[in-house]
């Protein structure tokens, strides 16, 4: 790791605590610290795009996205976050295809991430059936995934299935 990159990595973790607590300025301040510091570390541009899409700004958190993903393509994090990031653009299969590469990934750690994102881009198309896998399969991943239970209650719900639903949301506690 050269200096550069370490300067750079210190940069990109202090802004993603600073975007964490929702502060955006410091954080995008931080981003592009990083990416000065050494313009190939993915993460950096990662980060960028993650508060630019926060603050609106789709075109510039497109551009940053694709940046991320052209430095490391199989990045799950990466995947995970421009995948989403399509999904909200209305982008479905795109994002599908991106959250499928972070979901495939056997060493990333957060895999109910992408399982969760997935189901939550097949509900805003209206594939419940499809989004119901998904969630499920990100509660297998985690058992105490709230997002997924939440979701897998309201599939439920909206198919009237009431039992199913009551006992999504009390595992859901």
């Amino acid at each position: 790791t050269s200096e550069a990159e370490s300067r750079a990595k210190i940069h990109t973790d202090l802004g993603r605590a600073y975007y964490s607590s929702g502060r955006f300025g410091i954080a995008l301040d931080e981003a592009r610290y990083a990416i000065a510091n050494d313009s190939n570390y993915a993460p950096a541009y990662n980060l960028n795009a993650q508060i630019l899409m926060a603050l609106g700004d789709v075109a510039a958190a497109k551009t940053n996205f694709e940046r991320a993903a052209q430095l490391a393509p199989g990045d799950p994090e990466i995947n995970n976050s421009y995948g989403w990031f399509l999904c909200v653009q209305k982008q479905y299969d795109a994002g599908l295809s991106r959250l499928a590469m972070a979901a495939r990934n056997p060493y990333y750690d957060a895999v109910t991430r992408p399982l969760t994102n997935s189901g939550l881009c097949l509900v805003a198309q209206g594939k419940d059936a499809e989004a119901d896998e998904f969630f499920r399969r990100a509660v297998a991943a985690d058992a105490n995934n709230i997002q997924a239970l939440l979701n897998l209650a309201a599939i439920a719900y909206r198919r009237k299935n009431y039992e199913g639903a009551h006992a999504y949301l009390n595992t859901a506690h």
